[in-house]
């Protein structure tokens, strides 16, 4: 009797040991698929994410290009034609009879930006020395700066000219580059 007693332990145990196998090969088989499951939870929800981020940024483009329909069409307003240096020079030149001061005009030329402009635009470079009162001088600078036209200022320099007798009234001499945005289109800019 200890015999089969003994037997029907073996096969207890061999049956106890591969339901612990069969268990551990469930356990693990369903940890796996668990894992498997939420590592493609998790990209899925990245790429929501992305989506939503991409289609957010996309309903702000169209709202800002649908906002700025009227500002887009009037900005060859604000751009002179390359095909006309004249009204560069001439809207310069204006600019220091209206403010009384005594202005010259140096190094005048166009340039064709490929990289700093939009495609089609260039540049009308000039330097400017103006001399006069300082309110002349100074309403020369704010007139330059707005212009209307895309216009662009830098190396300002700002002196005090003395006169020979050191008793007339104070002439102040300004001098800056200026440049204005320039459309290569043959086209002129719209009134």
């Amino acid at each position: 009797m200890t015999s089969t007693a003994n037997s029907k332990h073996k096969i207890v145990l061999l049956i106890a040991f591969l339901m612990c196998v069969i268990t551990l090969g469930i356990y693990s088989y369903m940890y796996y698929s668990v894992n498997a499951a939420t590592d493609r939870t998790s990209v899925a929800r990245d790429i929501i994410k992305s989506n939503d981020f991409d289609r957010l940024n996309a309903e702000k483009i169209i709202k800002l290009h649908e906002s700025t329909v009227d500002q887009r069409s009037n900005i060859l307003k604000h751009v002179i034609p390359s095909t006309n240096i004249i009204a560069f020079i001439e809207t310069l030149e204006s600019v220091g009879s209206e403010a009384g001061s005594t202005l010259k005009l140096s190094g005048v030329s166009g340039v064709t930006q490929k990289d700093t402009a939009p495609s089609g635009m260039g540049l009308f470079h000039a330097h400017i020395d103006a001399t006069g009162s300082w309110s002349s001088v100074m309403q020369t600078l704010m007139l330059t700066e707005n212009l209307p036209f895309v216009t662009l200022i830098d190396s300002v320099s700002l002196d005090n000219v003395l006169s020979s007798d050191n008793k007339g009234p104070r002439t102040w001499h300004i001098s800056f580059n200026v440049a204005l945005l320039s459309s290569i289109s043959t086209s002129s800019p719209q009134k």
